[in-house]
């Protein structure tokens, strides 16, 4: 018997589908901003996915996790790769569209696979800040802790250094499949067309917005950009 469910949340759903009587992949879907909006509620957060990951009564079956992503709210980002840690069974993350900076880590895959036209962005992690110099500074350390702990997880994936990755971050890497496969984030392509890839617009405002909120008021810190 087949089982598809779409499991609602505020802003669009995930979906959830595989069938009962074999042990074929399950099938999950992501398609939105990780972490939900203070102002509209929208997003996708680590609560959504356990409610998904409720429905699958075998968890020792393969997930099959599509992502088209800009990013969004590193806690949530970490606490999703937490939770798919502790899944026994495979997991393979299909980058359908755009796995950009908390969706190009999130997914602790056993193998990742890309669009030939898929795309990846990698930037390190920014925060609002406001206040005196000591803000600064603490907002300096925590930030510096994030790059690395990110930096960590893509070099743990590619064999890289961490300061190869960061460098990378640092420079604010627009990776295409063929690039992601080389450079090691990626670990086949496959074909078919994208959900969607930024345009050189989208780009330039996501890089925009990083610069931008160098001198605002710390918050959780976040990676991704809504454009």
């Amino acid at each position: 018997m087949s089982f598809q469910k779409s499991i609602p949340y505020i802003g669009g759903k995930i979906d959830v589908a595989f069938d009962k009587a074999d042990e074929l992949p399950v099938s999950i879907q992501i398609y939105d901003d990780i972490g939900k909006d203070p102002w509209t509620g929208e997003g996708f957060s680590a609560k959504d996915l356990a409610n998904a990951l409720k429905e699958i009564p075998n968890r020792n079956r393969e997930l099959r996790i599509a992502v088209n992503s800009r990013g969004g709210d590193v806690n949530e980002g970490k606490t999703i790769r937490s939770m798919l840690e502790d899944w026994p069974g495979r997991i393979v993350n299909v980058i359908d569209g755009v796995a950009a900076s908390t969706a190009s880590w999130m997914i602790p895959a056993d193998e990742v696979q890309a669009r030939n036209h898929s795309q990846i962005f990698i930037h390190k992690s920014w925060a609002m800040v406001m206040g005196n110099s000591d803000d600064m500074t603490k907002a300096v350390a925590m930030l510096n802790t994030t790059d690395e702990q990110i930096a960590d997880i893509y070099a743990s994936k590619t064999g890289k250094g961490r300061e190869a990755m960061m460098k990378l971050m640092t420079d604010e890497t627009l990776l295409t499949g063929q690039t992601a496969l080389e450079l090691g984030l990626v670990d086949k392509l496959i074909d078919g067309n994208p959900v969607h890839n930024f345009s050189a617009t989208e780009l330039q405002n996501m890089k925009g917005k990083l610069a931008a909120m160098n001198s605002l008021k710390l918050s959780a810190p976040t990676q991704g950009a809504d454009t």
